[in-house]
Protein backbone atom coordinates (compact mmCIF):
# COMPACT_ATOMS: atom_id res chain seq x y z
CA UNK A 1 0.00 0.00 0.00
CA UNK A 2 2.82 2.43 0.84
CA UNK A 3 4.45 1.86 -2.55
CA UNK A 4 1.14 2.31 -4.36
CA UNK A 5 0.44 5.57 -2.52
CA UNK A 6 3.92 6.90 -3.24
CA UNK A 7 3.58 6.04 -6.92
CA UNK A 8 0.11 7.53 -7.36
CA UNK A 9 1.25 10.69 -5.56
CA UNK A 10 3.83 11.12 -8.33
CA UNK A 11 1.24 10.83 -11.13
CA UNK A 12 0.21 14.27 -12.51
CA UNK A 13 -3.44 13.22 -12.49
CA UNK A 14 -3.41 13.30 -8.69
CA UNK A 15 -1.39 16.48 -8.20
CA UNK A 16 -2.55 18.57 -5.24
CA UNK A 17 -4.95 15.94 -3.91
CA UNK A 18 -5.02 15.65 -0.12
CA UNK A 19 -3.49 12.58 1.57
CA UNK A 20 -6.92 11.37 2.69
CA UNK A 21 -8.38 11.62 -0.80
CA UNK A 22 -5.38 9.92 -2.37
CA UNK A 23 -5.53 7.10 0.19
CA UNK A 24 -9.19 6.55 -0.67
CA UNK A 25 -8.48 6.57 -4.40
CA UNK A 26 -5.50 4.24 -4.15
CA UNK A 27 -7.62 1.50 -2.59
CA UNK A 28 -9.58 1.23 -5.84
CA UNK A 29 -6.55 0.65 -8.10
CA UNK A 30 -5.14 -2.82 -8.68
CA UNK A 31 -1.92 -3.87 -10.38
CA UNK A 32 -2.06 -5.91 -13.59
CA UNK A 33 0.86 -7.28 -15.62
CA UNK A 34 0.89 -7.91 -19.37
CA UNK A 35 3.59 -9.33 -21.64
CA UNK A 36 5.02 -7.45 -24.62
CA UNK A 37 2.71 -7.35 -27.68
CA UNK A 38 -0.40 -8.15 -25.62
CA UNK A 39 -3.49 -6.32 -26.86
CA UNK A 40 -5.05 -4.50 -23.90
CA UNK A 41 -8.14 -3.45 -25.82
CA UNK A 42 -9.27 -2.91 -29.41
CA UNK A 43 -10.82 0.10 -31.11
CA UNK A 44 -14.60 -0.20 -30.95
CA UNK A 45 -14.65 -2.37 -27.82
CA UNK A 46 -16.77 -1.25 -24.90
CA UNK A 47 -14.49 0.28 -22.25
CA UNK A 48 -14.30 -1.31 -18.82
CA UNK A 49 -11.26 0.29 -17.16
CA UNK A 50 -8.92 3.24 -16.81
CA UNK A 51 -5.13 2.68 -16.77
CA UNK A 52 -1.94 4.19 -15.35
CA UNK A 53 1.44 2.91 -16.53
CA UNK A 54 3.53 1.76 -13.57
CA UNK A 55 6.40 0.28 -15.64
CA UNK A 56 7.10 -0.39 -19.30
CA UNK A 57 5.57 1.20 -22.38
CA UNK A 58 2.15 1.06 -24.03
CA UNK A 59 1.28 2.27 -27.49
CA UNK A 60 -2.09 3.56 -28.64
CA UNK A 61 -2.65 2.78 -32.28
CA UNK A 62 -5.02 2.44 -35.20
CA UNK A 63 -5.24 -0.94 -36.96
CA UNK A 64 -6.47 -1.09 -40.55
CA UNK A 65 -8.73 -3.90 -41.86
CA UNK A 66 -5.63 -5.26 -43.63
CA UNK A 67 -3.77 -5.43 -40.31
CA UNK A 68 -1.46 -2.44 -40.81
CA UNK A 69 -0.83 -0.46 -37.65
CA UNK A 70 -0.03 3.19 -37.02
CA UNK A 71 1.05 4.22 -33.55
CA UNK A 72 -0.65 7.40 -32.34
CA UNK A 73 0.91 7.80 -28.89
CA UNK A 74 3.57 6.06 -26.84
CA UNK A 75 2.94 5.97 -23.10
CA UNK A 76 5.49 5.42 -20.36
CA UNK A 77 5.66 5.33 -16.58
CA UNK A 78 3.14 7.67 -14.87
CA UNK A 79 1.15 8.24 -18.07
CA UNK A 80 -2.56 7.45 -17.88
CA UNK A 81 -4.86 6.53 -20.70
CA UNK A 82 -8.36 5.72 -21.93
CA UNK A 83 -9.70 9.14 -20.99
CA UNK A 84 -12.19 9.71 -23.90
CA UNK A 85 -14.59 6.89 -22.90
CA UNK A 86 -14.70 8.30 -19.36
CA UNK A 87 -16.06 11.55 -20.72
CA UNK A 88 -18.27 10.55 -23.65
CA UNK A 89 -19.30 6.96 -22.71
CA UNK A 90 -18.40 5.85 -26.23
CA UNK A 91 -16.34 2.79 -27.30
CA UNK A 92 -12.54 2.90 -27.44
CA UNK A 93 -11.38 5.32 -30.18
CA UNK A 94 -8.13 3.38 -30.64
CA UNK A 95 -6.38 0.16 -29.66
CA UNK A 96 -3.83 -0.28 -26.87
CA UNK A 97 -0.91 -2.72 -27.14
CA UNK A 98 1.90 -3.46 -24.69
CA UNK A 99 5.07 -2.30 -26.46
CA UNK A 100 7.16 -3.95 -23.74
CA UNK A 101 6.29 -6.04 -20.71
CA UNK A 102 4.13 -3.66 -18.67
CA UNK A 103 2.72 -3.20 -15.19
CA UNK A 104 -0.42 -1.07 -15.03
CA UNK A 105 -2.55 0.27 -12.21
CA UNK A 106 -6.14 -0.41 -13.28
CA UNK A 107 -9.49 0.86 -12.01
CA UNK A 108 -13.01 0.24 -13.34
CA UNK A 109 -14.46 2.91 -15.62
CA UNK A 110 -17.45 3.60 -13.38
CA UNK A 111 -15.22 3.85 -10.31
CA UNK A 112 -13.02 6.38 -12.11
CA UNK A 113 -16.04 8.41 -13.24
CA UNK A 114 -17.20 8.52 -9.62
CA UNK A 115 -13.77 9.86 -8.57
CA UNK A 116 -13.97 12.58 -11.22
CA UNK A 117 -17.46 13.58 -10.06
CA UNK A 118 -16.52 13.75 -6.39
CA UNK A 119 -13.05 15.30 -6.76
CA UNK A 120 -12.99 18.28 -9.16
CA UNK A 121 -9.23 18.70 -8.65
CA UNK A 122 -8.62 15.30 -10.24
CA UNK A 123 -11.00 16.11 -13.11
CA UNK A 124 -9.20 19.41 -13.67
CA UNK A 125 -5.87 17.61 -13.88
CA UNK A 126 -7.12 15.78 -16.97
CA UNK A 127 -7.12 18.99 -19.03
CA UNK A 128 -3.35 19.64 -19.36
CA UNK A 129 -2.81 15.99 -20.27
CA UNK A 130 -5.50 16.11 -22.94
CA UNK A 131 -4.01 19.30 -24.38
CA UNK A 132 -0.56 17.70 -24.44
CA UNK A 133 -1.85 14.64 -26.30
CA UNK A 134 -3.68 16.81 -28.85
CA UNK A 135 -0.43 18.65 -29.56
CA UNK A 136 1.39 15.34 -29.93
CA UNK A 137 -1.21 14.08 -32.40
CA UNK A 138 -0.86 17.29 -34.41
CA UNK A 139 2.91 16.75 -34.49
CA UNK A 140 2.41 13.16 -35.64
CA UNK A 141 0.13 14.26 -38.49
CA UNK A 142 2.71 16.82 -39.57
CA UNK A 143 5.55 14.31 -39.41
CA UNK A 144 3.72 11.69 -41.46
CA UNK A 145 2.90 14.31 -44.08
CA UNK A 146 6.17 16.24 -44.28
CA UNK A 147 9.14 14.19 -43.02
CA UNK A 148 10.85 11.09 -44.38
CA UNK A 149 11.43 7.79 -42.62
CA UNK A 150 15.08 8.50 -41.75
CA UNK A 151 14.08 11.70 -39.98
CA UNK A 152 11.32 9.98 -38.01
CA UNK A 153 13.65 7.13 -37.06
CA UNK A 154 16.31 9.59 -35.88
CA UNK A 155 13.64 11.35 -33.79
CA UNK A 156 12.66 8.07 -32.17
CA UNK A 157 16.23 7.07 -31.33
CA UNK A 158 16.91 10.54 -29.89
CA UNK A 159 13.87 10.28 -27.64
CA UNK A 160 14.88 6.91 -26.24
CA UNK A 161 18.50 7.98 -25.86
CA UNK A 162 17.57 11.14 -23.93
CA UNK A 163 15.37 9.13 -21.56
CA UNK A 164 17.27 5.89 -21.20
CA UNK A 165 20.73 6.24 -22.76
CA UNK A 166 23.85 5.68 -20.63
CA UNK A 167 26.99 7.69 -21.47
CA UNK A 168 30.06 5.47 -21.89
CA UNK A 169 33.60 6.11 -23.19
CA UNK A 170 32.46 4.53 -26.46
CA UNK A 171 29.23 6.50 -26.97
CA UNK A 172 25.68 6.58 -25.66
CA UNK A 173 24.61 3.04 -24.82
CA UNK A 174 20.91 2.34 -25.28
CA UNK A 175 19.12 -0.88 -24.32
CA UNK A 176 16.91 -0.50 -27.37
CA UNK A 177 14.64 -3.56 -27.10
CA UNK A 178 12.48 -2.72 -30.13
CA UNK A 179 12.19 -4.98 -33.16
CA UNK A 180 12.19 -3.47 -36.65
CA UNK A 181 8.51 -4.43 -36.88
CA UNK A 182 7.72 -2.45 -33.73
CA UNK A 183 9.75 0.53 -34.95
CA UNK A 184 7.89 0.47 -38.26
CA UNK A 185 4.55 0.55 -36.42
CA UNK A 186 5.70 3.55 -34.37
CA UNK A 187 7.03 5.70 -37.22
CA UNK A 188 4.52 4.67 -39.89
CA UNK A 189 6.46 2.66 -42.45
CA UNK A 190 7.37 -0.90 -43.46
CA UNK A 191 9.78 -3.14 -41.58
CA UNK A 192 12.06 -3.41 -44.63
CA UNK A 193 12.38 0.38 -44.79
CA UNK A 194 13.41 0.51 -41.13
CA UNK A 195 16.06 -2.16 -41.79
CA UNK A 196 17.51 -0.12 -44.67
CA UNK A 197 17.51 3.08 -42.63
CA UNK A 198 19.24 1.43 -39.66
CA UNK A 199 21.85 -0.01 -41.99
CA UNK A 200 22.43 3.48 -43.44
CA UNK A 201 22.85 4.95 -39.95
CA UNK A 202 25.52 2.35 -39.26
CA UNK A 203 27.28 2.95 -42.57
CA UNK A 204 27.60 6.71 -41.98
CA UNK A 205 28.94 6.20 -38.45
CA UNK A 206 25.93 7.40 -36.45
CA UNK A 207 25.54 4.22 -34.39
CA UNK A 208 26.32 0.54 -34.19
CA UNK A 209 24.65 -2.46 -32.62
CA UNK A 210 26.21 -4.41 -29.77
CA UNK A 211 24.51 -7.49 -28.26
CA UNK A 212 21.00 -6.12 -28.59
CA UNK A 213 21.97 -2.58 -27.61
CA UNK A 214 22.37 0.49 -29.78
CA UNK A 215 25.51 2.54 -29.23
CA UNK A 216 25.26 6.08 -30.57
CA UNK A 217 28.70 7.00 -31.89
CA UNK A 218 27.92 10.47 -33.26
CA UNK A 219 25.26 12.36 -31.33
CA UNK A 220 25.60 15.52 -33.42
CA UNK A 221 25.13 13.59 -36.64
CA UNK A 222 22.03 11.90 -35.21
CA UNK A 223 20.62 15.33 -34.36
CA UNK A 224 21.36 16.49 -37.92
CA UNK A 225 19.47 13.50 -39.31
CA UNK A 226 16.52 14.47 -37.09
CA UNK A 227 16.78 18.06 -38.39
CA UNK A 228 15.95 19.50 -34.99
CA UNK A 229 18.08 18.77 -31.96
CA UNK A 230 15.40 19.36 -29.32
CA UNK A 231 12.67 17.42 -31.07
CA UNK A 232 10.74 14.80 -29.11
CA UNK A 233 8.42 12.36 -30.90
CA UNK A 234 4.92 11.47 -29.93
CA UNK A 235 4.84 10.41 -26.31
CA UNK A 236 1.89 10.54 -23.98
Amino acid sequence: MTHKLAFLRSVPLFANTTPDVLAEISQQFHIHIWASDTILFLEGDEPTAFYIVAAGRVRLCKISPEGREQTLLMLRERDFFDVPPLLDHEPHPDSAVALTDVRLYVIGSEQMRDILRRHPQVAGNLLPDMAHKLRDLATLASDLAFTDVSTRLAHLILLYAKEEGEPTPHGIDLAWGLSHRQIAQIIGTAREVVTRSMRHFEQVGVLHRDHGHLVIDDWRKLQELAHESDYGPVVG
